[in-house]
């Protein structure tokens, strides 16, 4: 991935159902997080929050991928169920809709284990 790739490009190589679940994950990220700063981690957008990455982001033919890492998921794994996980990972299907609540609580926990509440 280039290093002066935006979100933006990086979104329009997508299928248009990726693009727009993730513009709504970085319009309510951007919303929940004052400061952010958006950036590009192992080739995927990533939000940056007191200069330490919060979350990436990512999409796929058939699915997004959430990455907030091991202990987020550890501690959200019961409300995970139904979802597709691994260790550090989320995967959310294209043709169900978003869980909005669901990544509100993983935005607001990756911020918070970055300001040391967590």
């Amino acid at each position: 991935m280039q290093k002066n790739i935006t979100f933006e490009a990086y979104f329009l190589t997508l299928p248009e159902a990726a693009q727009q679940k993730l513009m709504q994950i970085r319009e309510l990220a951007n919303k929940l997080v004052p400061n952010l700063t958006e950036t590009f981690s192992y080739g995927i957008p990533t939000f940056d929050y007191k200069g330490k990455h919060m979350l990436h982001i990512a999409g796929y033919a058939h699915h997004i991928g959430l990455y907030p890492g091991a202990a987020i998921m550890e501690d959200f794994k019961e409300k995970f169920r139904g979802y597709k996980t691994s260790k550090g990972t989320i995967q959310m299907e294209l043709d169900k809709p978003l869980p909005f609540e669901l990544i509100t609580e993983i935005i607001v926990a990756c911020k918070e284990k970055i300001d040391g509440k967590k």
